[in-house]
């Protein structure tokens, strides 16, 4: 399983992140479990122009979830060796 653990300000709290990879039906793009500090938090999933999207509930403001993605492609990219851009 893919993991991918991040630690950032959300809403002025520091808060740790953890995104586990998951296969949803019906989703073409990858998926997350998102967890913040041992919580579950919900699913993302990458749409076809490159941004993510929450699955079911919202669990975060489109300013939160937005700055969540940005670091998740930063992160994917560093791991990758590759443009932030293209993934």
């Amino acid at each position: 399983m893919d993991r991918i653990k991040l630690q950032c300000l959300l809403s002025g709290v520091d808060t740790s992140l953890q995104f586990d990879k998951k296969s949803m039906p019906g989703e073409a793009g990858p998926c997350y479990m998102i967890t913040a500090n041992g919580s579950f938090k919900g699913y993302i999933s990458r749409r076809e122009n490159g941004s993510y999207q929450s699955l079911g509930t919202a669990y975060y403001a489109n300013e939160d979830l937005e700055f969540i993605c940005a670091h998740l492609v930063e992160s994917l990219a560093g791991s990758l060796g590759r443009n932030p851009s293209k993934i």
